[in-house]
């Protein structure tokens, strides 16, 4: 005999005894809504019992272990094993038997207490008033646990816009040093994130390469403008100068203990030495920035790092970024055209670039293509209106 369940308003305390005496269910029931204020409910087979439980989620249930077909214990461990708020719900094991042995393996199972047949009315009230006065404690901690997580998750979600809006004004703000309009940043990550959703990356992970990528020439803040705008070809000397941007960029990201520039100058800092960092977006742009310059045949710099050697979010980047500069002026050239710009692309695939890479950049270029038309440039003086 099992009873219903149908959900109400009804704010009582609910009672689920489960027994196979139908009996006992009468005296208990009766015994518990004449003496006390409880929603009770029932079921005399333990197959139903556990799907009832779940359904109705009560405030205790009343237990016989010593049932046909399948014992009070297999319900007990079904119940603590349960992933839902079930897993906290009192079990008070109602049992004929004193033997120590059932008491200590309930016990173990999980059994919150005991109530010996025969019943005595004032035993039974007060076992179950004491588990509820727990189980209310416990509901109410969960409840605090659950406000101050949402508190904290809304807190880390604060953190993390400013974090990332911080991080995207600096990869602006450098941008405009060699790039009039800034846009080259935001079509790089945009290609990014495209390009590693083509790839199959987990949404994080891509989320974390579109707001990190754009940082990877932060670096060129610290290269002198003699070199870093200089109209032609730089010299090898000059052309050594330039590439420690990647150096100075992946020293932005680094914890602030560890900053040292001075050191940075004379010798470039391994990719390994970043590990400490706490804060994934930093992580990956430190990676984006050290690592946006290195070729799949090792011929890259600043580390000559080759293959998978190579991060795959610094692989991702460097075609990304070169499809960019070539489609854009430099001061240095003029644009590539799109045919020009993809015959480069596909000529350094597997050398200059991660070849799988390259395959996910051609087989995503209309969603690319379409980002560089809503990212295209707008010249400083078109944005800002004449005085």
């Amino acid at each position: 005999m099992t009873q219903e369940f149908q959900p109400t308003p009804d704010t009582r305390p609910r009672i689920l005894i489960v027994d196979d005496e139908i009996v006992n269910i009468e005296v208990l029931r009766v015994m518990l809504e004449r003496y006390e204020d409880y929603r009770v409910f029932h079921t005399s087979s333990v197959f139903d019992a556990l799907p009832l439980a779940r359904r109705l989620f009560p405030d205790v249930i009343l237990l016989d272990v010593m049932m046909p077909q399948k014992s009070g214990f297999m319900m007990i461990e079904e119940i603590r094993r349960s992933e839902s708020k079930l897993a906290r719900v009192p079990v008070i094991v109602m049992t004929a038997a004193s033997e120590e042995e059932i008491r200590l393996r309930a016990l173990n199972l999980g059994a919150n207490d005991f109530l010996e047949k025969p019943f005595h009315i004032a035993e039974l009230r007060a076992r179950i008033r004491n588990n509820l006065r727990i189980k209310h404690f416990e509901d109410e901690l969960e409840r605090q646990n659950q406000q101050l997580e949402q508190r904290v998750l809304a807190r880390t979600a604060e953190l993390t816009r400013s974090r990332v809006e911080i991080i995207r004004r600096l990869g602006k703000a450098a941008e405009f040093r060699d790039d009039e309009t800034g846009q080259h940043v935001a079509r790089v990550g945009a290609a990014c994130a495209i390009i590693a959703g083509r790839l199959g990356l987990p949404a994080e992970r891509i989320e974390l390469i579109f707001h990190a990528s754009p940082m990877h020439d932060i670096g060129k803040i610290a290269i002198p403008d003699s070199i870093l705008l200089k109209k032609g070809r730089l010299t090898p000397e000059e052309f050594e100068v330039m590439k420690r941007h990647t150096v100075y960029g992946a020293d932005l990201f680094r914890p602030l203990g560890h900053l040292n520039w001075d050191f940075l100058r004379h010798q470039p800092t391994r990719a390994d030495s970043f590990d400490g960092h706490d804060q994934p977006i930093l992580q990956v742009a430190c990676s984006i920035a050290l690592n946006h310059h290195e070729r799949w045949d090792g011929k890259g710099y600043p580390h000559g790092l080759a293959g998978e050697e190579i991060p795959l979010e610094g692989r991702i980047t460097a075609v990304a970024d070169v499809f960019d500069a070539l489609m854009s002026d430099r001061p240095y050239k003029k644009a590539f055209s799109l045919e020009r710009s993809l015959e480069i692309i596909k000529e350094g695939s597997g050398t200059q670039f991660d070849a799988e890479v390259v395959e996910c950049f051609f087989a995503s270029l209309e969603d690319i293509s379409r980002a560089r038309r809503f990212f295209a440039d707008t010249t400083v003086s078109e944005k800002t209106p004449a005085p």
